[in-house]
């Protein structure tokens, strides 16, 4: 997907971390706050919070901090594959080259014992060089 970070990957969003909706709920109604207060107050609309609050849509890392610091709450993200971060596809790419490494190496292991075997048979057979 290149630098498209996951939750705002075009057609497929990530499905909002279970208690996203819950704990915003809960952190609102305690605060007494109506939905249309605490979008003016997180930046962010009414409707918007609305798909928040009953888990139509995830949370992005701005988002969930600006409620945190409203509501004084830890607010979840949902969960990420870190596979789809940069960090993790360099890590996956580090693993791969690790991978191959040794998969090479384990290759050559492979043709020195087979050269050897060869090389035991020629001489047990009694051939000459």
């Amino acid at each position: 997907m290149g630098g498209v970070l996951p939750w705002k990957r075009p057609g497929g969003r990530l499905p909002p971390h279970p208690d996203q909706g819950r704990i915003i709920v809960e952190a609102r109604t305690r605060a007494g706050w109506g939905q249309r207060k605490l979008a003016d107050a997180v930046g962010i609309t009414q409707p918007y919070l609305c798909c928040l609050e009953t888990g139509k849509r995830a949370l992005s890392p701005r988002t969930a901090r600006r409620l945190g610091e409203v509501l004084g709450v830890a607010v979840p993200l949902p969960p990420i594959d870190i596979a789809q971060t940069a960090a993790g596809r360099q890590q996956a790419r580090e693993q791969d080259r690790q991978r191959l490494g040794r998969i090479a190496q384990l290759q050559r292991e492979v043709d020195e014992l087979e050269r050897d075997e060869h090389m035991r048979r020629i001489i047990w057979s009694g051939r000459r060089f």
